[in-house]
């Protein structure tokens, strides 16, 4: 059908039909997607009579029972559009032939729905009171799904409780089953009206009293949690179904009291007492589950009723594992200390179990971890979202191997450093002066080191202190991030491991400047052999320059040009002086590069020569080298036609002007990567020495090279800056190669470019590939949906004006163009697309999704909208709008099983009264059924914002929750509410981090806190100044042998301070670590001592703080005579604080600061080991919280 006639029958204009009676056939009233121009008519809604249709049907008979791909006939899809006249007019064009009305009325899709099943659907009540008048008799049985036309309006009772009047009243035989072993009776339970239940329980046979679902389920146990009313009125109609058991032994009963359902509870008791007494197939009766709940209330209702409260047997009842009630309580939750009294409270509980329970404080706890926990809805990612996980994995992976390989490293390296550098800031080059000074001038310089003046002996200082500095700010920035990555994972704080890695390395540097001017200092009086020593030591930084030039290419490059420099110099400027100096000698091995390239190569490479003078006279010397190939086979023309050396292409040429073979052979020749001249010259866009190469050999095919690139296809990817490229080249289409890399075609190639003039140009000379996919199996078209803006939406137009089929054709998933548009918001393209071919919106992919289920999936409300506002056919196609997946899932089934909730889109769609708002997937799972299925914490937030919508479009009455299935499981005990799942995720997550924190920190406090202790400790004998020596002469003088010479300098007393308290600090940091590793390896965990280990890092790093201003002030002590080497000395230490709040302020955008991540851990203990608190009170293992289940569903 031509787009003409589509539109027409789309408006209900039967002119152009009329105009054209007499060519009119069958085949010429059918879409591309087999709709007749009566389907078109009808899904459009844009005619208010049936005039197109009589007409029509004058004309062409068989179309009032022809079928579309789905095999819908226009009866099925007016009742489906609610198109009452429609639907009437159609059952009396069969006239007095009443098979034939019953046939057209029958006639079932290819999902088994008649029409009256799709009036039902939708809730068309004038619809489904003409179809059932029309035929009372027939039974309309299941569809696909196993839903009968009386099972879906029960399910649609909430907005139209006249579709089940309707059925109810008018039909004779009713099929009364539903999907999953389910009854019309147990749809009516679900919605919880009594009003509906006792309507239906009024016309049901009495044996669907009984009938359980595929889970052995009675009505009756559906109605235990939807309210007392109910469940009255089933147990008048059948005391008996209080007994029967589902799949797993459960009464119904026993479901009331698992939900708290008191009232439900006294009815059922008060009408079958002896209901007590049956148990499941576990042997627990209905007070094993009443203990299990955890609600005294429950507890009390068979403990305080006067008849089974005195049931001996129903007390202390035994299941399979010979748990009583009470002893089943004990073993499947957390005590309850209520419960617990109430039971040994009653005369008839058995009191000496309680001896048992005294005797063993920790029962087996068997069935905690087997509770119930629905089967959530799996997301299905799409395959952009699994292309972004997998990189993203892949990038997490590299990060950690960074990490792991670098830390340990760094951390080691700069820990050394540290400890030599603040180790050699007191055992100064040259040493102090001693107590041998006389006078009074010179008494005050006693203590402080002699060579202070000396420069060597300073640039010795500043480098050794900045050495410091670097590296104990790379241990603590190491040690810092351990802690920070707790809170976010290491691999995300790579770059700053890599900074601590680059401090050290830098220390290491200096740490060698330091060690080359200190020995020069001291060796200065023997001036070569201080001189020896420094050039050995600054020999570190050659060494190292030369590790990270070296390679083989350098080698091989130096070789080169010690062996001809002189002539390849010559050659590169143009220089033909020393080749004719040479003439006699010359060979074309000396001519020749280690790298293959010839004199002539580097001529043309050095772009250094505008004339050919060099390249005439080289050539009439060695004439081999016109066809002469380099190390990657390519001739000095290739070479040439690359830079777009005009001048020389031709010359070369012209040196074959009398061979006209070797002329060709040499334009032909193709490197190592089968490129020609003509594919370098395209390459870099070089118009001009395209003309001369194609002007020289136009008769030749020129293929790809190992790329798959032919020299069009290059030009075209260039079109953008050099179209001359393409002009050229067309000129010799005929013996042009068309093949692109890819499996696709210059149309692609085009496309891709996003060119419209150059699309313009190409498609006359190759519309024959409009069709034609790529190795992915995408047409032009395809790569046309995905271009943005304006440029997008010019090129589909021209690709569509050409063929409009090709907006038909899958790639290999199945996708279409307009399904590639959609998934990349190209709106502008959508929109072309659904104006001229609005059926290509019925195409499905390879899962059975179409348009609208892609739309969903962008969570883009405004594409969304596009669809179902669209003007055409497609916002009123219910099959379109309706239509289910391999999976089942419906556009609205498929949002949510795939994308994050979006309460603007799900009340869009729902908006729409032409989406089936009661769909239900394979897995017999609606909309009602997913939403309350959510139970991740961010979901759980928007849950009541859906609510609202399904209350709004009357799918769900006020404050009632739509429970999705009964809750049953082979291993019952509770099903879990929602926050209580939340919070074991969380403490699951949490016992992780701990484990992985105290995992992975352990080893980096024990080593930092080690060497920390280790050098401060030396430190403290090494002291600053030295001491009084033996020389002195008075007794006075005698009293202060051995002491520190420096005792009462001030800064000398903060540097004894400091070091002794950061010795104390380190040395009880070691002590912690091993001694929580010794109580880790008995009753306690590591996990439980998570707070310790984070104490043992904090007094590392405060020791480490402590540990340079004793640096800072020591080595103050000792340079006071120089005030300013002191000072610069003294700020050169004190900038590490400057760089750990560097370092620590940075930090705070990646994670939480040191603050706020101490305070996580529970602050007191680590408050309790800095205090040194003789008695550390260890946590027990936290228990699983002590929570009052409450029921999932609301009575």
């Amino acid at each position: 059908m031509n787009s003409d006639l589509y539109k027409a029958a789309s408006n209900g204009e039967i002119g152009p039909f009329k105009q054209n009676h007499d060519e009119l056939n069958l085949v010429q009233l059918v879409t591309q997607g087999k709709n007749t121009v009566l389907h078109l008519n009808i899904i459009s809604g844009k005619t208010t009579d049936e005039s197109f249709t009589r007409e029509m049907l004058e004309m062409c008979p068989t179309l009032l029972m022809q079928t579309d791909a789905r095999d819908e006939t226009p009866l099925l899809v007016a009742a489906r559009c609610g198109r009452v006249s429609m639907v009437k007019f159609l059952i009396e064009q069969c006239g007095d032939e009443q098979m034939a009305k019953l046939e057209m009325m029958r006639m079932k899709n290819i999902e088994k729905n008649t029409a009256l099943h799709e009036a039902v659907r939708f809730g068309h009540d004038e619809v489904v009171s003409i179809l059932t008048r029309e035929d009372p008799d027939f039974s309309y049985s299941a569809n696909e799904m196993g839903e009968t036309p009386l099972y879906l309006a029960v399910e649609r009772s909430y907005w139209c409780p006249e579709l089940v009047d309707e059925i109810l009243n008018n039909c004779s035989l009713l099929d009364t089953g539903g999907p999953n072993g389910r009854t019309v009776l147990h749809a009516a339970i679900q919605t919880g009206k009594e009003g509906l239940v006792k309507k239906v329980l009024a016309k049901v046979e009495h044996n669907l009293m009984k009938q359980g679902d595929e889970e052995g389920c009675t009505p009756l146990h559906h109605a235990a949690i939807r309210g007392y009313e109910i469940v009255k009125m089933l147990l008048e109609k059948d005391e008996g179904s209080a007994y029967i058991k589902n799949q797993h032994g459960m009464t119904p009963l026993h479901i009331a009291t698992a939900h708290n359902c008191w009232a439900v509870m006294r009815q059922i008791i008060s009408r079958c007492p002896d209901s007590c007494q049956v148990v499941d197939n576990k042997g627990r009766n209905a007070l094993h589950y009443a203990v299990t709940t955890q609600q005294v209330y429950t507890v009390s209702e068979f403990l305080g009723h006067e008849s089974i409260g005195n049931d001996y047997c129903f007390l202390n009842g035994k299941d399979i594992e010979g748990n009583t009630p009470l002893l089943h309580m004990a073993a499947t939750l957390s005590w309850d200390v209520l419960i617990l009294d109430a039971l040994l409270s009653h005369p008839r509980i058995q009191q000496k179990l309680l001896e048992v329970l005294l005797k063993h404080k920790i029962l087996k706890n068997i069935y905690q971890r087997s509770l119930l926990v629905n089967s959530h809805y799996e997301q299905r990612l799409t395959d952009r979202e699994k292309l972004k996980e997998e990189e993203r994995k892949e990038w997490n992976e590299r990060k950690k191997f960074i990490t792991t390989k670098y830390k340990e490293s760094a951390l080691v390296a700069a820990t050394l450093i540290a400890t030599v550098t603040f180790t050699a800031g007191f055992t100064l080059p040259g040493g102090y002066f001693s107590n041998e000074l006389k006078n009074q001038q010179q008494q005050q310089i006693i203590g402080t080191a002699v060579l202070t003046n000396n420069k060597a002996f300073q640039a010795f200082m500043i480098t050794d202190t900045i050495a410091m500095v670097l590296s104990t700010t790379s241990v603590f920035m190491n040690l810092f991030l351990t802690i920070v990555s707790s809170d976010q994972h290491s691999e995300d704080l790579v770059s700053y491991y890599i900074v601590s890695m680059v401090l050290a390395m830098v220390a290491m540097g200096l740490m060698v400047i330091a060690f080359v001017t200190g020995t020069y200092a001291v060796l200065s009086p023997s001036l070569g052999l201080a001189i020896a020593t420094g050039l050995i030591g600054l020999s570190f930084f050659g060494l190292i320059l030369y590790t990270v030039t070296r390679s083989k290419r350098v080698v091989e490059l130096f070789w080169d040009l010690l062996h001809k420099v002189y002539l390849y110099k010559a050659a590169s400027n143009g220089q033909i002086g020393p080749f004719k100096e040479k003439r006699n000698k010359l060979n074309l091995t000396q001519l020749v590069t280690r790298g293959k390239n010839t004199v002539l190569h580097l001529n043309i490479i050095s772009e250094k020569t505008t004339d050919k003078i060099f390249a005439r006279e080289i050539l009439e010397m060695c004439p081999a080298l016109l066809m002469q190939g380099d190390a990657r086979e390519e001739t000095p023309l290739l070479m040439a036609a690359r830079y777009g050396r005009v001048f020389m292409v031709k010359f070369l040429i012209e040196q074959c002007e009398n061979n006209q073979v070797m002329k060709l052979q040499m334009l032909r020749m193709k490197n190592i990567e089968k490129d020609t001249a003509l594919h370098e010259a395209v390459r870099f866009g070089h118009d001009e020495v395209v003309r001369i190469l194609t002007g020289e050999d136009p008769g030749f095919r020129y293929s790809a090279n190992e790329a798959g690139e032919t020299p069009l296809y290059l030009a075209i990817q260039r079109s953008y800056w050099c179209l001359k490229l393409v002009d050229e080249l067309l000129k010799n289409w005929s013996t042009l190669d068309t093949g692109v890399p890819n499996g696709g075609t210059l149309l692609h190639a085009a496309v891709k470019t996003g060119n419209q003039d150059l699309v313009r140009k190409l498609l006359p000379k190759v519309e024959h590939l409009m069709n034609q996919g790529d190795e992915e199996g995408c047409t032009p078209l395809h790569h046309a949906a995905t271009i943005q803006y304006s440029t997008g939406k010019t090129i589909t137009e021209m690709l569509v004006e050409n063929d409009e089929s090709s907006a038909y054709i899958k790639n290999k998933h199945g996708m279409t163009p307009l399904h590639m548009a959609i998934a990349n918001d190209n709106w502008n393209v959508m929109n072309v697309i659904m104006w001229r071919c609005p059926d290509s919106c019925q195409v499905v992919d390879n899962k059975g999704r179409n348009a609208l289920h892609y739309a969903v999936t962008t969570q883009d409300v405004d594409t969304v909208k596009v669809f179902l506002e669209h003007s055409s056919l497609v916002g009123n196609d219910h099959w379109f709008l309706n239509g289910k997946d391999i999976e089942g899932d419906t556009p609205l089934l498929h949002m949510a099983a795939t994308s994050s909730w979006h309460v603007e889109i799900f009340d869009a769609l729902l908006s729409n009264p032409r989406v089936d708002k009661m769909a239900s997937n394979k897995q017999n799972i609606n909309i009602i059924d997913m939403v309350n299925r959510l139970d991740k914490k961010e979901d759980i937030k928007i849950q009541e914002k859906l609510h609202q919508v399904l209350v709004k479009h009357k799918i769900l009455e006020k404050d009632v929750i739509y429970p999705e299935s009964m809750p049953v499981n082979p291993y019952y005990e509770k099903r879990l509410t929602d926050r209580e799942e939340i919070m074991k995720e969380e403490r699951n997550e949490w016992n992780e981090r701990k484990k992985f924190i105290t995992t992975k920190y352990k080893e980096s406090a024990l080593v930092a806190a080690t060497l920390i202790a280790t050098v401060t400790f030396t430190a403290g004998f090494t002291l600053p100044g030295g001491y009084f020596s033996n020389e002195l002469k008075n007794q006075q003088q005698q009293q202060l042998l051995g002491t520190a010479v420096l005792t009462n300098n001030k800064a000398f007393q903060a540097f004894m301070i400091t070091d002794t308290i950061a010795m104390v600090l380190s040395t009880t940091s070691v002590f912690m670590n091993l001694f929580l590793t010794i109580l880790s390896s008995e009753k306690h965990t590591s996990e439980d001592l998570l707070s310790c280990y984070i104490g043992t890092m904090v007094l590392a790093m405060v020791a480490m703080g402590l540990m340079v201003i004793a640096f800072v002030t020591g080595t103050y002590a000792v340079l006071s005579p120089s005030p300013a080497l002191a000072i610069a000395t003294g700020v050169i230490g004190l900038s590490f604080f400057g760089l750990i709040y560097y370092t620590v302020n940075r930090s705070k955008s990646k994670s939480k600061c040191p603050v706020q991540l101490f305070c996580d851990y529970e602050a007191c203990y680590i408050l309790k080991f800095v205090l040194f608190l003789p008695v550390i009170r260890f946590r027990k293992k936290s228990p699983v919280p002590k929570l009052p289940i409450s029921s999932l569903y609301l009575q």
